[in-house]
Parts: structure tokens; sequence; C-alpha cells
């Protein structure tokens, strides 16, 4: 059996499915073909990619050109594809992993992302662990602009060489080319030459075969590593790597920037020993916790504890607010809908940061929630009683405005932050 043949089973797709994610039932691609409207007729739609697949007349779509808003305040470009188009490439992730895992090594002691046995919680806990050890001075250090600069003919050669046969090779060159669908729209908001067009021969983030290559991509990198012995925890194009010394972190950083720019043909951020000059400039650095701020995938660490960045927890906070009172005052969704989201939102914040110590960000963000389901209730002309209310004092905030207390909190199915972080600690 081919790889093609595999790929087109109805079995096989139906696994790639299940494995795709699909929490948000509402994303779509330029067609406006939600997950949810796929879901509804799930066999027939699986059914006709299994026969376009075997007869070799299945084509790619054209994607939505989208944007999100990244940690420095810049927009990171996204390629979507449609949901039929999703299940193929995730069909074909799928394969691919079977086939290069053990060629690559991608399953090594290095990398953390986009595997289904790795997580951040795993790379923050392998950080405590080498710090532990005493491996106290961390070398910090980007990619610069890796996803958009990945030498796509080099890593598709590199594939087609690897994997038992061909009959994958042309999906493989359609999936990595797809041509963008609203590029008119985007060059209305002036992105689409900087954002799109610039960044049209690397690796598009919002494939899902994006992760995959990514990995493969660097593990000769990861290869590097293990020949020298350094404490590297790379996710995707970020990564540490703690040493003993500040002299060690220099050789790291040396040796990377040999393998990076030298093999891989990427460019790694300039290290900056001052650190006066990380204030405003992209770099990489050599930190020392005990004296200086240090983040790694949104986790603070001061050698001690790990707690969410500030900005993710700001962010939480505003999307709090956004759903309790949005800025245009009005929403389609009812009071009992709009409980429903805020509750997945803070279960699922939870549950995504558990493993660090978050317990004074869990009662902060308890105290917000309190005070912004008042202004949820105002806004459906639900007046709440005087001894149902409270002044409550929220994080880095002067004043203290009415939230709702703890006992009416308890009855409304919005549970305390506090409590699902017992809960899922107990999973």
């Amino acid at each position: 059996m081919t790889l093609l043949q595999k790929v087109s089973e109805i079995s096989f797709l139906h696994k790639a499915w299940i494995k795709l994610n699909r929490s948000n039932k509402n994303s779509r691609g330029y067609t406006n073909v939600s997950i949810a409207d796929f879901e509804r007729t799930l066999e027939v739609n699986i059914k006709q990619i299994s026969d376009e697949l075997i007869s070799q007349q299945f084509q790619f779509s054209k994607i939505k050109g989208a944007t999100i808003s990244k940690s420095d305040g810049g927009l990171r470009p996204l390629r979507i594809p449609e949901i039929r188009d999703r299940l193929v490439l995730k069909a074909i992730t799928l394969i691919l992993e079977e086939e290069l895992t053990i060629k690559f090594n991608l399953d090594n002691r290095y990398s953390f992302a986009y595997q289904s046995d790795k997580s951040i919680a795993k790379a923050i806990k392998q950080l405590k662990d080498y710090y532990q050890e005493g491996y106290n001075i961390i070398l910090e250090a980007d990619i610069v602009k890796f996803f958009d600069t990945v030498d796509r003919e080099k890593l598709l050669k590199n594939i087609k060489e690897n994997i038992s046969d061909s009959s994958l090779n042309l999906l493989l060159d359609e999936a990595l080319n797809q041509e963008i669908a609203n590029v008119a729209e985007l060059e209305n908001k002036g992105i689409y030459e900087d954002l799109f067009k610039s960044t049209e021969n690397g690796i598009p983030q919002g494939n899902p075969l994006s992760p995959l290559f990514a990995n493969i991509y660097l593990s000769s990198f990861d290869e590097m590593a293990a020949k020298n012995d350094l404490k590297l925890i790379r996710y995707a194009d970020d990564f540490v790597i703690l040493c003993r010394s500040i002299e060690d972190a220099k050789v790291a950083y040396n040796l990377s920037r040999i393998e990076i720019e030298g093999n891989l043909g990427l460019s790694i951020y300039p290290l900056v020993e001052d650190k006066r000059q990380h204030i405003n400039q992209k770099c990489s650095k050599i930190i020392n916790v005990k004296n200086q701020k240090f983040s790694f995938l949104s986790i603070r660490f001061d050698g001690h504890k790990t707690w969410v960045r500030e900005e993710k927890f700001e962010n939480l906070i505003s999307k709090i607010r956004n759903i309790c009172s949005p800025l245009n005052g009005e929403d389609n969704l009812s009071l009992l809908d709009n409980l429903v989201k805020l509750k997945n939102l803070l279960e699922g914040w939870i549950a995504a940061y558990h493993f660090a110590d978050i317990e004074s960000q869990a009662k902060a963000i308890d105290s917000f929630t309190n005070v912004y389901l008042h202004r949820l209730f105002s806004r459906y002309n639900l007046a709440l009683k005087k001894n149902h209310l409270r002044k409550t004092k929220l994080y880095k905030k002067n004043h203290q405005p009415y939230g709702i207390n703890n006992n009416q909190r308890k009855y409304i199915g919005v549970p305390f932050c506090v409590d699902i972080l017992k809960r899922v600690r107990k999973k």
C-alpha cells in the first residue's frame, strides 16, 4: 500500500479528524464553511475526500490570510486552509510522523513542541530541573522570523528523500503553495506586502503540516545540542540553553549560531550582553534570574517559583471583560450563553497553566470575574440585592468596584479559579 493509498482510506481520514484541532467549532476558511458545518455531514464529506484522493483528483483550495497579535505588539501572518483541506493535511501529517519520527529523531529530550507526549508544562519542568542541578545561567535565544525564512525547497527535498515512496510528493508541493484568496482585503489593510508577500517562501503558519515541518527542519539543531551536551530546551523556534557560567553560555550561543546560520541558513538574534540594551531591542540574552527578569513560553521563573507572564494575565482579564461588558455594549448571546463562554474561558486558562505557581493569580482572576459578573447581570437588567455585592479589591487597581460576593458566585455556574486549579491538579 502506498502512502497516498493509506491517506485515502476512510478509516484513516476518520483518525485524522479525531486528531485535528476542532476546539473552535466556528473556525472557518475563506468559503466560510465552519468546523461545525463540515461535521454535520462528516461521513459524506470524508467519503468524497477519499474518492478524490484515490482518483488523484483532490485539489487544495485557496486559503484565507489573517493575522494575530504577537507579544511584541506586531502581527503574525496566518494562512488558514478550508476545513476539508485541514483534514487532508492532518492525515498527511500523521503519515509523515510515522515515517520520519525515528529517522529524524524527533522524539528527543530537547524538543517540547507539537508532540503528543510533550508540552509547555514539561518544558518548564525540565527548565526547573536543570536549574536545581546548578545550571543557573540561561541563554535565551530566538530565531529571526523562523517560519517565514525556512528554506522550503531544502526541507521538502529532505522529507521526500526519507519517506518510503513518492506518492505524496505532489500533494506536499501543493500543500505549501496554496494561494491566498483575500489578497485585495489584505492589500486594503496595508499588510499584504509586508506580512504575506514577503513570507510566501517559508513554512505557512496555520497549516497543520507546519509544526511537524518545523521540528524536522530543526532536528539537526537538536543533534548538535546532543553532541555538545548542551542543556537545550526548544519549543519550535524558541529555545533556551541552561549553563553553569556566563562563559559556557557564550560558547553555547556560538555553537547555536554556527548550526542555525551556517547549516540551516537561518538567522539568530545577536547576543547582547549589556542588559540595558535589552529593553527595546530584540536580541539573544544571557540571564541570571536572581537579578534579571526571565520568562520562557509565557512563564516567568525566578529560580524558585513559576507564574504566568503579566501580559498573558492581562490578556485574560481583557477577555473576561469583553464577555461580560463588551466594548459596543451589545452582543447576540443570551445571559446563559455568556456564562458558559466565561466558564469555558476560565477552565481553559487554568488547565493550560495549572503546572505553574498560579495560586495568587487564580485568586486575582476570581476577583476580576466577580466584578465583571456584576456588570454582566446589570446588562441584562438583573438587579442584585446589596447584600449580594461587596467592594472588591483588584490586582494593581486603586479603586474597589462592586462585585458579586462569593456566596452569590456559587449559584451562577461559573466556578472559582482556585477550585478549578485544585480539581485539575488532582487529575
